[in-house]
């Protein structure tokens, strides 16, 4: 009896105390605040050309949201959006993961989808304006830039360099509208 009352006074004890709480989210997560929720995407990329600009053919959708506590983002991606009408092979879906580094004070990012099937690395800074995303070991080097955040959109482009850095060359445009099922 004796064992089994020291036993029940062990679990009372240590239950008693409260577990340590998690950190709060870094406040650089607020950046992303803007683009939390699904957005109906619109775009243009520059041809093979350099010259001409075409025209996605259907929009798609584009989704974030808070992972890991809100410690991370994460953003899903369709295309064209599932509620258009395509063979589902031409469908493509990707998903980026973005957790913040506050000992490098920026983000790390992952991408992954389904046509490439690679993970593409990115690291980016972030402000309340914009949110700048650069490639890791691409060629060229690679960022892609999220602008003109609003609870309405938010506009994106990626561009693409050739002399390090010193000129950047826009190669895609997109458009985010907020998606209302």
């Amino acid at each position: 009896m004796k064992p089994l009352i020291v036993l029940v006074f062990l679990f009372c004890a240590v239950s008693s105390h409260a577990a340590p709480r998690p950190p709060s989210p870094p406040p650089e997560t607020e950046h992303f605040a803007p683009l939390l929720g699904s957005w109906l995407v619109s775009g243009r990329s520059l041809s093979p050309d350099g010259q001409t600009w075409k025209e996605n053919p259907h929009p798609a959708l584009w989704t974030f949201y808070g992972i890991l506590n809100d410690h991370g983002i994460q953003d899903d991606w369709t295309s064209p959006a599932p509620h258009i009408a395509v063979a589902e092979a031409t469908r493509t879906y990707g998903t980026n993961i973005r957790i913040f580094n506050n000992t490098e004070r920026r983000w790390e990012m992952a991408w992954i989808d389904s046509t490439n099937q690679l993970v593409r690395s990115f690291t980016a800074t972030s402000s309340i304006d914009q949110i700048i995303m650069n490639s890791v070991g691409r060629t060229p080097p690679r960022r892609n830039i999220f602008y003109e955040m609003t609870s309405e959109g938010f506009r994106w482009r990626q561009e693409w360099t050739f002399d390090e850095g010193k000129t950047w060359v826009p190669v895609s445009y997109l458009e985010a509208t907020a998606w209302q099922r």
